[in-house]
């Protein structure tokens, strides 16, 4: 056991005696003492939605700014994507690798494939500058990301987001900040199904 006195900063802990970053194998437990004021009951970085638009009020900013738009799914739906992503953890707990190394050979990437559970709290709409929906985009709409169906995480709390492409970011941030990588098209990554054989690119008119 180790005792550092340490600062929570840019979502680290910092030790505050050298003001190195805390680098923590994944998985271990640790013991914190603070003050209670400090713990927040609400995270700022990730709201719970407000004030939910009507499906008027959506068509209204539509056409306030000139867009052509389809109805797409309703208030309610749900969508799903995949994640294949890993963590890395050091050999040791299994060969009795030196726990001071940091030589990335004695580290392991556990992968694991994750399925996240959109709801939709607004109504979704295709837009478009032009009268051509081919090339089309989804609207911006408030969502949630309520559940991993899998239960492959230990932990699981909703990202809240206004919209698919923010969600889908988000979720990659939250759970996943450093073991995969987000750049990637929603159109090709989010489905109406579990199966993800409904992928909403397909759905473009």
């Amino acid at each position: 056991m180790k005792a550092i006195n340490a600062i929570y900063k840019y979502r680290h802990l910092y030790n505050l005696e050298t003001g190195e970053r805390l680098i923590i194998d994944e998985n271990a437990e640790v013991s914190i003492t603070l003050l209670e004021s400090s713990l927040l009951k609400q995270d700022p970085y990730n709201p719970p939605h407000k004030k939910l638009r009507s499906r008027e009020e959506i068509i209204s900013g539509f056409e306030a700014d000139k867009k052509f738009y389809m109805p797409f799914l309703d208030r309610g739906s749900k969508l799903w994507f995949r994640v294949n992503a890993g963590e890395k953890v050091m050999k040791r707990k299994a060969s009795g690798t030196n726990p001071e190394s940091v030589d990335p050979e004695d580290f392991v990437n556990n992968k694991d494939a994750f399925l996240f559970e959109i709801e939709l709290n607004e109504d979704l709409f295709w837009i478009s500058k032009a009268d051509d929906f081919k090339k089309s985009e989804v609207s911006p709409c408030a969502c949630t990301v309520v559940k991993e169906c899998y239960n492959h995480l230990r932990f699981f709390e909703k990202i809240y987001a206004l919209s698919l492409n923010q969600a889908y970011t988000k979720t990659y941030e939250f759970y996943f900040p450093m073991y995969a990588s987000a750049n990637a098209s929603i159109y090709n990554k989010i489905s109406l199904s579990e199966r993800n054989n409904d992928l909403i690119k397909s759905f473009r008119r």
